[in-house]
């Protein structure tokens, strides 16, 4: 019965969810341009108050400018990402951004161009476990930084029936999230237990009814053998798309779509703790939300970070709170990538 498919999901997906203790791994994300095709159904879509169809867009320009190249490393709940994008090399820092979480502390070191900037919180004002993050373990393993297995294995709805997908057998489950009832999940998985396809649908504003937000492809395995003489399967290529909605004769409308590309990848190699700290350059702006200390803080090169207290450079610390809480903004916004609106800027 269900319960048994269940059962048996659950213990497959946790088995291969422990195998992975920690992880290398070098990838790049790449970004296609909304289709021609789209452009006038999704300015159709998008004709409602409030709405900005441009904003869903991705033009030939945006693609280069969005792609970029990661390096990041995973152990236990320890996590570290330094990101490039090509469009910024040559600047005043590299990488672009790094960005690090020791299990209390998030901190984000960022090149905007004219200076670089800090960011310190913790897991809640970085909504780390609120983020559907695109990185090596969410492509198979967590959403939202939880276990796959765990969400099914609470979930109040759950399915499952066997379908054919270019002529091979496959089993499909559907969920609900456990965390969130107007999220929900489905997965279809090869013979070998190997994720081909998820669907991510949820309940939007306007809408009492469920629908297909994001559809990710997973492709290109390889087997890698971990020293325990288990096999670790994983993708080499995954493809995400994103949907505003569907039209009236049911297509679904893709605004977004990108690749991410796994170049290398090592499995349960051995990561110093080290790898998990970041120490900030003394010229650089830091927004600290664990001292209570904002923009107007600013490090000097023999110690943390002082407030300006003299008339003009507090002005100028003023106006340059404006310009790095926009900043901030962008940054937040990027991480906290929540399921609800996840990836969905027009709404």
């Amino acid at each position: 019965g269900e319960a048994d498919v269940r059962q048996s999901v659950v213990e497959r997906l946790r088995h291969q969810e422990q195998l992975v203790r920690s992880m290398e791994c070098v990838y790049e994300v790449t970004f296609r341009a909304t289709p021609a095709a789209m452009v006038p159904l999704i300015e159709e879509l998008c004709r409602m108050p409030g709405s900005r169809p441009a904003a869903a867009f991705i033009s030939t320009g945006d693609q280069a400018h969005r792609a970029y190249r990661a390096h990041w490393w995973r152990k236990g709940i320890k996590e570290r990402r330094e990101e490039e994008r090509p469009a910024m090399q040559g600047r005043a820092f590299s990488p672009t951004e790094i960005e690090v979480f020791d299990g209390q502390a998030v901190k984000t070191l960022a090149n905007t161009g004219n200076e670089v900037v800090g960011f310190i919180g913790n897991a809640e004002t970085a909504a780390w476990y609120q983020s559907n993050t695109i990185q090596p373990f969410s492509l198979l393993y967590e959403f939202q930084r939880g276990p796959y297995s765990e969400l099914i294995a609470k979930s109040p709805k759950f399915s499952s029936r066997r379908v054919m997908r270019q002529g091979v057998g496959c089993l499909e489950v559907s969920f609900t999230n456990p965390n969130w009832k107007e999220n929900s999940f489905v997965l279809l998985f090869d013979a070998q237990w190997r994720l081909l396809e998820r669907q991510y649908k949820s309940v939007y504003s306007g809408s009492d009814t469920p629908r297909i937000g994001e559809i990710h492809y997973f492709s290109d395995y390889k087997d890698f053998h971990d020293f325990s003489g288990e096999r670790i399967w994983f993708p080499r290529r995954a493809t995400y798309r994103y949907y505003l909605g569907k039209t009236n004769d049911g297509r679904l409308v893709e605004y977004d779509s990108r690749v991410i590309h796994i170049r290398d990848i090592k499995f349960n190699a051995e990561i110093s703790d080290d790898k998990f700290t970041l120490e900030f350059p003394p010229t650089t702006r830091v927004f600290d939300q664990l001292q209570n200390l904002g923009p107007l803080a600013k490090p000097t090169a023999s110690g943390p970070p002082v407030a300006a207290n003299d008339p003009l450079r507090l002005l100028l610390s003023v106006l340059a709170t404006l310009l790095l809480g926009v900043l901030v903004v962008v940054i937040l916004s990027r991480k906290a990538r929540a399921a609800k609106a996840s990836h969905r800027t027009e709404t």
